[in-house]
């Protein structure tokens, strides 16, 4: 069964306010050690939710929606081999998708690269079908740090969409990469949450 349009228009710069409950459901199963980074964290609403629960975490994103958010073009963090890069052994967002999801692959992949050094970890929250796509294989299945996928079983009531009775039409699913499980290799994990 395929999903149908959410007849929404889309929002410019792809700004979803990812509600509390989304990093909660996260939380419930990951761990992170170590300072935290949201690299397009809009509004904040992922940070708030870890520094909620006592993780030490901050946000990055082009064009910020809160002055507690770093006005920080995430593709040039760590790109000349910037010391602070390995501050965050951790990476957890909500990623701008842009055209054909193309952006959301390059917040993989650059998230990747700054982790992969220091052994970090990085999870993204993306559609429940993004990894089916053959061309993102090498992201996902074929990824040697791919380790989980949480499918949420509620659907995301966005915070700052107006929303339609009949409700969200989209499923979604925290993606975990973890370069730890790449070192010690085994099975990849699937479940369902909340």
């Amino acid at each position: 069964m395929s999903q149908k349009a959410s007849g929404y228009e889309r929002i410019e710069g792809d700004k979803y306010f990812t509600p509390a409950w989304v990093t909660e459901a996260l939380l419930s199963v990951e761990s992170f050690a170590g300072k935290v980074l949201d690299p397009g964290a809009g509004a904040g609403d992922i940070v708030r939710a870890l520094v909620a629960r006592g993780l030490d975490a901050e946000g990055f994103d082009i064009s910020p929606d809160h002055p507690s958010i770093q006005q920080r073009d995430f593709f040039a963090f760590g790109v000349s081999g910037e010391i602070e890069a390995t501050f965050y052994p951790a990476i957890v967002g909500n990623p701008a998708y842009g055209q054909q999801g193309r952006l959301a692959v390059r917040f993989i992949e650059h998230a990747l690269r700054i982790t992969k050094p220091i052994g970090g970890k990085v999870a993204m929250l993306l559609r429940v079908d993004f990894d089916s796509a053959n061309g993102r294989r090498p992201i996902f299945g074929d990824h040697p740090a791919f380790a989980a996928k949480y499918t949420l079983t509620k659907r995301i009531r966005w915070e700052n969409l107006p929303q339609s009775a009949s409700g969200p039409t989209e499923n979604h699913a925290w993606y975990i990469w973890s370069w730890e499980h790449a070192k010690r290799g085994g099975s990849r994990h699937y479940g369902y949450l909340p």
